[in-house]
């Protein structure tokens, strides 16, 4: 294409469709798979893709994802984060002596959301990010959600998400305008405005980059739809 100047596009068939490949037009990839199916399950199953993914790791993620992160070179290191399990009555937490539960009584759902206000594909996303802040501190990462929304869809949808995680607390930078929409959304609690202390996406994040190498953020055991996305994405951010 450099030397002839035709036009191609550059297309991708993961092994789990990932939401970056998402028309948000038809809520399909190029193939009619929707977030989290499989390539060609009748070859090769669900229960082999994900032994493959414990196995293999970050090179499941590079390989048969085809969505390589460089961590040595990023702020965030996910791969190395520990993880959580549902256990219906309690979260629990694994580590070095097992798994430590705790009831989900203990744990403050809250959603943070970064609004963005194109529907363009190379536009960013609007995140949803859904966590659960533990007794001391540390969060559970329980949902993500990044789209690209058309700007009167964006409080209807986050309407839609608290209503099945029920947050106690919802915090967004965004105009005020934005702020006054979703609070015309009953399901929402009252909106808290975030006020950035920076511009530089570094200084704002510095926060969650000390928890991530704290090991305060956590991960699910078994991944989900979500998680090849969003460790794609911290996994990438180098400030």
């Amino acid at each position: 294409a450099r030397r002839s100047g035709k036009l191609y596009k550059h297309v991708r068939f993961p092994a789990f469709a990932m939401e970056r490949d998402i028309d948000p037009k038809t809520g399909t990839d190029l193939i009619g798979r929707k977030v989290g199916e499989p390539l060609w399950p009748e070859h090769v199953s669900v229960e082999q893709l994900e032994m493959a993914r414990k196995e293999f790791g970050p090179f499941f993620q590079a390989g048969y994802q085809q969505a390589p992160a460089e961590e040595e070179d990023s702020l965030f290191q996910p791969t190395g984060w520990p993880t959580y399990e549902d256990m219906g009555h309690a979260w629990g937490l694994r580590g070095g002596a097992g798994i430590t539960l705790i009831p989900k009584g203990h744990v403050s759902v809250m959603i943070a959301v970064d609004w963005a206000y194109s529907e363009k594909k190379k536009a960013d996303r609007t995140v949803f990010l859904v966590c659960g802040l533990l007794p001391d501190g540390g969060l559970l990462i329980l949902n993500c959600i990044a789209k690209r929304f058309a700007v009167e869809q964006g409080p209807m949808e986050l309407a839609r998400l608290c209503m099945s995680a029920r947050p106690a607390l919802v915090a967004m930078e965004g105009h005020s305008a934005m702020i006054l929409e979703c609070r015309r959304q009953p399901a929402i609690p009252e909106p808290r405005q975030l006020m950035p202390r920076s511009k530089a996406k570094i200084v704002r994040a510095v926060s969650a980059i000390e928890m991530g190498n704290a090991k305060r953020l956590w991960l699910p055991e078994h991944p989900l739809p979500w998680t090849d996305d969003l460790k794609e994405e911290v996994g990438a951010f180098t400030g």
